[in-house]
């Protein structure tokens, strides 16, 4: 390989390395390694009496410090009140994700109704929800209840808070969920209906499901700007020691 061609490639690599590293995140904001107060007994994948429509809101204060990330999926843990594994599979649930300008106090029960314009479907079909149901040192279960999602969606905490939609179309027997009760309003609120995937009104909650994030931090445009403007006069210094040589 030419010396032209070995300069030119290390920043490239650097950044392509550098941006795909994937980075976690837990809401609500401090409960890492605390229990939440109370369990998801029904919806979104514990309800065998049908379907059902499972809707959160994250606010956004929690994200500030990150900055815009890519979602690449979530992750949920059992319950301390789970007493077993389960998996269970599921003919047809669709995630989809939001950001929106409602604030957490001013949620409606109306399910669509606190949606943001850039709604995106980022998983449906077939899915399985399992755990192995196992307990940390700090008496916590582990994030083991993965769902990756197909596609990723692009949040920026700037522009408002985080919406999840969980639409599950058919019935299921797993467990219980962690859930915390946020009656301040202060990190997370939701909205559940069992009967129907599709409902426009539910019940109103007061707090929201422990939830990880799996993201990838996206690079800020003046990093960007730096390393791209970087990479242009490498390319010119090299092209001249070439002609030089």
């Amino acid at each position: 390989m030419s010396r032209y061609r070995q300069l030119l490639v290390v920043p490239v690599v650097i950044f392509a390395t550098s941006s795909t590293r994937a980075d976690v995140f837990i809401s609500p904001l401090g409960f890492e390694t605390v229990e939440g107060s109370g369990r998801l007994n029904s919806s979104p994948f514990n309800f065998g009496g049908g379907a059902s429509r499972y809707y959160q809101m994250f606010d956004a204060a929690q994200f500030s410090s990150l900055g815009p990330i890519l979602i690449s999926g979530i992750r949920y843990r059992p319950d301390q009140t789970q007493n077993t594994a389960f998996s269970d599979s599921f003919t047809n649930v669709e995630f989809r994700m939001s950001t929106s300008t409602v604030q957490l106090s001013n949620m409606m029960s109306q399910f669509d109704s606190n949606t943001g314009n850039d709604v995106k479907l980022v998983r449906s079909g077939t899915l399985t929800v399992s755990t192995n149901n196992i307990t940390t040192l700090n008496g916590t279960k582990e994030f083991d209840i993965f769902i990756p999602f197909t596609d990723t969606f692009l949040y920026d905490p700037n522009k408002g808070n985080l919406t999840l939609d969980i639409r599950t179309f058919s019935a299921g027997n797993t467990g219980f969920i962690d859930w915390h009760s946020d009656t301040s309003s202060e990190f997370v609120r939701d909205i559940f209906f069992d009967g129907s995937a599709t409902a426009i009104d539910g019940g109103l909650g007061i707090g929201g499901g422990v939830t990880q994030f799996e993201f990838i931090l996206v690079p800020e445009p003046t990093a960007f700007a730096l390393l791209l403007a970087g990479t242009c006069l490498m390319s010119r210094r090299c092209r001249i020691i070439c002609r030089a040589h």
